[in-house]
């Protein structure tokens, strides 16, 4: 592989986490060390845990990153160390660490078996990059795995946000009616002085389809983690509240989000009071070509289906359609 002169070397690597209590408050007390070694060495890093194994992503000079890799291999709170991905190609990270920790019902086991399935792709996609292999490891796609890897097999994002706790309990709500398990979050970044935040998923099964719906507080929104997760997405719900001025914030960190994003997703809103979604309309028009309001009692009372089909719109009908002739 020949590298270019801003090429730097990019690791991503695995081990079974040994650490009794809780693995987040853990890390988040690594977070000063980690990051006055990595701006020394010149290296950006990602730590991620996921039903008992920690996973880790460095970027930098390959001098750095081979220290940083030395450290955790003589590290006592881990198990052997297992490389997932090494390549020379462009940096990815944006932040000296960043930390995510994921909640569900996979095993240790369980996560054995879609390394497995990780490596062998890996190994036969020389195209493959570290980012890619990322997402994999922060939000598996456990439906699409149970409904195969095929071409047919389509993968949606929408996402939910909102000021208060709305966001996650209606996505809550759409797992519970959709009979699917729900996946918690949380995210954290270097600094030690900030607060880690926290959110939520559900994979929605189509006949050829995966719909993932995420829930994002408003302060998620600028995590660099999150920005990674939502490269894909498809359509954002906004839940406003009554309160204008949280409305006008809430849709300045939306703006914030979709300058990090390559293709605008669809806008959809739910306002509490004409005020809101005045303002909504006033900040929102510039962010978006397909921008919408959806009654928000109409909204919380549907069931996954008719909640798919408010956000994605003509989309959602045109596949249905599509899942109709193959079926």
């Amino acid at each position: 592989m020949t590298a270019r002169g801003d090429d730097v070397l990019r690791v991503v690597c695995a081990s079974v986490s040994l650490v009794p209590g809780s693995v987040m408050e853990e890390l988040l007390a690594l977070r000063e060390g980690v990051g006055a070694f990595n701006a020394t060495q010149g290296i950006r890093s990602a730590f991620l845990h996921a039903s008992g194994w920690l996973f880790q992503w460095h970027e930098g000079p390959a001098a750095g990153v081979e220290k940083a890799l030395r450290i955790a291999q003589a590290d006592q709170r881990h198990g052997r160390l297992r490389e997932l991905h090494r390549s020379m190609g462009p940096a990815t990270l944006t932040d000296l660490l960043q930390i995510v920790t994921t909640h569900n019902q996979e095993k240790p086991t369980d996560v054995a078996r879609r390394l497995y399935r990780l490596k062998q792709s890996q190994a036969l996609e020389a195209s493959a990059s570290p980012d890619e292999l990322w997402m994999q490891l922060v939000a598996p796609a456990g439906l699409t795995a149970a409904l195969g890897e095929s071409g047919l097999v389509r993968r949606n994002v929408v996402a939910v946000t909102s000021g208060n706790t709305g966001a996650v309990d209606l996505v809550r709500s759409i797992g519970q009616q959709a009979g699917v398990p729900v996946t918690y979050q949380r995210f954290a970044t270097g600094d030690p002085r900030s607060a880690d935040v926290g959110a939520v998923y559900v994979d929605l099964p189509g006949a050829y389809s995966v719909t993932r719906v995420h829930a994002l507080s408003r302060r998620s929104l600028a995590h660099p983690a999150v920005r990674l997760m939502l490269r894909d997405l498809q359509c954002l719900l906004l839940l406003l509240g009554d309160r204008v001025d949280s409305t006008s914030a809430l849709a300045g960190d939306v703006g914030l989000l979709l300058k990090h994003l390559a293709v605008r997703p669809a806008l959809r809103f739910a306002a509490a009071t004409p005020d809101t979604s005045r303002v909504a309309r006033e900040c929102l028009h510039t962010l978006s070509a397909d921008i919408a309001e959806i009654d928000v009692r109409h909204l919380m009372q549907a069931g996954p289906a008719s909640f798919l089909g408010d956000l994605l719109g003509a989309r959602q009908n045109a596949e249905n359609a599509v899942d109709s002739l193959l079926a």
